[in-house]
This record gives structure tokens, C-alpha cells and sequence, in this order.
């Protein structure tokens, strides 16, 4: 069982604190950003261009309405005695340009229009993320820097009564030294070897053993011999 805590760094707690307190302020920002670009297109599509194409609406139907007015005018003049005969061809023009005029004010009234309908239901899709991210930035992240308070406190008290020490692991021999072993092995195994057999002081003990035979020999002879 250990005698202590491994507490190798705290400012490895505290920097991850101060990264979730930069991430709740980085969060909170972008989310705040994000909604005030929304609300400012809303306006702007609101108040600027649906009054001004619905003006532009009101003031090239005027306009359109007005050239065909002209060319009737100019067409009943012709008809009367006092009139003269004159070319249409600019009236027509003008009523060709003041038609198309009007009718892409109309266009963008109903494009402002859709855009307007589409920016909200876009809008409070991102709301509704964007309470989730909030409440996970408000609600959760102060819980984990709380927890993480408390454990750095804990340690840090743990720290003043039980100071680190440094602990040198037990590293076995054969590691540090890895031919120890085999030089003994080797040492052992040279001591148990047997003597050589061409050694001279095994020699003399063989011609100690083969004498008393030799004498035997020769006494035998004598005896026989002498019979």
C-alpha cells in the first residue's frame, strides 16, 4: 500500500481552471455577438428595406402609372384636329422601363418578406442552442471550477502536512548492471571445470600404482625359478 498521494503538480489543476474560465468568457462573448448580429439583421430588414421597397413600391407605380398616362395623351392628341402625327416610340420606352422598375419592387417586397419569416424561425433555432450552451456556461462550468477549488485546497493542505519527498525507484540490478550476472555465471562455471588429464601431477600418482605390481612379477619369477 503507498504511503502518500502522488501529487506531482497543482498548477496543472489551476491552469486547467483558468482554461474553463476562458472558455465560459469566450462562450458567453461569441453567444452574445452572434445574437445582436441576429437581432440587428432583423432590424435592418424590418425597418430599412421593407419601408424602403414598400416605398419604392408606392413611388414606381406612380411612375408606371404616369407613362401610360402620357402615351393616352399622346395618343388622343394625334386623334384630334389640332393634333399632329408623332412617334410613340419613347412613350413606350418609358413605359416598357417604368413597368420593370415596379415590378422588381414588388420582387424584393416579397423576397424582404420571406427573408424576414425565415430570420425568425433561424433565429429561434439558434436560441434554442444557444440556452443549452448558456445554461452549460453558467450552471456547469462554476460547479467544475467549485469541485476544483475544493481539490486544490484539499491538496494543497495534504501538501503542508505530508511534504513531497524525492523517491528513488528500486531499479534491480540486472538492469543497471546487465552483464553482473553472466560475469559470475562464468566465474562459477570456470571454478567447477576439471583439472586437464595431460597435467604432470596426475602422472606420478599412475606410476606409484603400477610399481608394487612390477615387484610381484619379479618375485614370482624368482620363485619359479628357483623350483
Amino acid at each position: 500500500m503507498s504511503n502518500g498521494a502522488r501529487v506531482y503538480s497543482l498548477e496543472a489543476l489551476k491552469e486547467f481552471e483558468a482554461a474553463l474560465l476562458k472558455f465560459a468568457h469566450t462562450v458567453s462573448a461569441a453567444i452574445e455577438e452572434a445574437d445582436s448580429e441576429v437581432q440587428r439583421t432583423l432590424l435592418w430588414l424590418n425597418l430599412e428595406q421593407d419601408r424602403y421597397w414598400k416605398n419604392q413600391l408606392r413611388v414606381r407605380n406612380e411612375a408606371y402609372t404616369q407613362a401610360k398616362q402620357v402615351l393616352k395623351r399622346k395618343e388622343y392628341l394625334d386623334k384630334s384636329p389640332l393634333g399632329s402625327n408623332s412617334s410613340y416610340l419613347d412613350e413606350r420606352k418609358a413605359i416598357a422601363l417604368a413597368k420593370m422598375r415596379f415590378e422588381e419592387a414588388q420582387t424584393k417586397c416579397k423576397n424582404v418578406k420571406l427573408w424576414i419569416m425565415k430570420l425568425e424561425e433561424e433565429a429561434m433555432t439558434f436560441k434554442a442552442a444557444a440556452n443549452s450552451l448558456m445554461n452549460l456556461v453558467e450552471m456547469d462550468l462554476p460547479q467544475a471550477r467549485a469541485q476544483i477549488d475544493s481539490m486544490v485546497m484539499a491538496l494543497e493542505r495534504y501538501l503542508e502536512i505530508n511534504p513531497p519527498s524525492e523517491v528513488t525507484p528500486n531499479i534491480p540490478d540486472s538492469v543497471n548492471y546487465p552483464f553482473q550476472g553472466q560475469d559470475q555465471d562464468q566465474e562459477a562455471v570456470t571454478r567447477s571445470e576439471p583439472p586437464n588429464s595431460n597435467a604432470k601431477p596426475d602422472e606420478a600418482p599412475a606410476q606409484t600404482e603400477q610399481t608394487p605390481q612390477t615387484n610381484d612379477n619379479n618375485k614370482h619369477n624368482n620363485h619359479n625359478q628357483s623350483i
